[in-house]
């Protein structure tokens, strides 16, 4: 989104990574799930292992950010249901290049 894509409007949020950060994102199948699950994850004070430095350095900007509060902390609660327009499903099954890892 561009600066001027957000103006006016209630509860948006931008997001912003540096090249190296962008190389680091681990998407699922839907980038707003992975959105939603680090989210959760970082308001609810734990992380596996394997997420406890990412977490630890990302906490603190949460509530300087204001992700602790509004449209879409409302949206995903701490436990439950999502609503499904945060996480759609893709029309189509993933198709990966040949020889990508595919996972087990």
């Amino acid at each position: 989104m561009g600066h001027g894509a957000t103006e006016g409007v209630a509860g948006s949020a931008e997001l912003a990574f540096s090249a190296g950060g962008l190389a680091q994102i681990r998407f699922a199948v839907s980038p707003m799930w992975q959105v939603g699950t680090s989210f959760r994850l970082l308001r609810s004070g734990g992380a596996h292992p394997v997420d406890r430095p990412w977490a630890g350095q990302v906490r603190p900007g949460v509530p300087a950010a204001g992700l602790d509060r509004g449209l879409f902390a409302e949206l995903i609660p701490p436990t439950g249901h999502v609503p499904d327009f945060l996480n759609p499903s893709p029309p189509d099954p993933p198709r990966f290049p040949r020889g990508h890892y595919r996972g087990r």
